[in-house]
């Protein structure tokens, strides 16, 4: 059974075993949930948003924060923001699939504490002011799959007093495919280190490094 939201909810809303919604859960086209963080998952849960989700708490809001991995589809329609993190990943392995919008207003699109996959659709965006993807220190790689456009908004002026600022900064290594359609724009494109891996067909911009 499938766990729907169609309305507006603005006390944010949580996914877990025996309270709060069941996974999997879906926010329809016209569902808009919000909250200092608007969806928690407390264990490795799948996610589909066809709607909105905006967390806002000071710059410290969450989009979607899933506290033991899972899963989370964002449609063409979908939009996952937040003041602070749009989407963060900890405690296992995420998995995320985005065709839509992720991050317009986010310090950080996306975050993966204990690795995980990013897959970017054709025409989709996924944005942070100083990262749009990171992958933390000691979590494990991550996969980024790029077919869309990943950047960041940090103003090249204010770039300087920001060394974490990149379009994706892989701290424990992973891989990164560029598409032909793809394109990675930010001060610094890509930081990645450890055992990573880059493969490029599309478009890198950078004001300092590409790579």
């Amino acid at each position: 059974m499938t766990d729907t939201i169609t309305g507006t909810i603005t006390t944010g809303i949580t996914i877990d075993a025996g309270q709060g919604y069941s996974s999997p859960l879906t926010i329809t086209s016209g569902g808009i949930v919000s909250g200092a963080t608007a969806v928690t998952a407390s264990y490795a849960a799948t996610l589909q948003v066809y709607g909105t989700l905006t967390g806002s708490d000071a710059g410290a809001g969450i989009g979607a924060a899933f506290q033991s991995g899972g899963a989370i589809t964002n449609a063409a329609t979908g939009t996952i923001d937040a003041d602070g993190t749009a989407v963060r990943f900890a405690g296992a392995y995420g998995t995320l699939y985005n065709a839509g919008l992720i991050g317009p207003g986010a310090t950080t699109g996306i975050a993966f504490s204990a690795g995980g996959t990013v897959s970017n659709a054709a025409g989709a965006v996924i944005s942070g002011y100083s990262i749009a993807i990171l992958g933390d220190s000691g979590g494990g790689a991550v996969t980024v799959d790029n077919a869309g456009r990943i950047e960041t908004r940090v103003p090249e002026v204010f770039s300087y007093g920001l060394p974490y600022t990149a379009g994706i900064y892989l701290r424990d290594g992973g891989s990164i495919t560029n598409e032909s359609t793809g394109t990675i724009a930010a001060y610094t494109a890509i930081k990645a280190r450890g055992d990573s891996t880059i493969a490029n067909s599309g478009t890198i911009a950078a004001y300092n490094t590409g790579i």
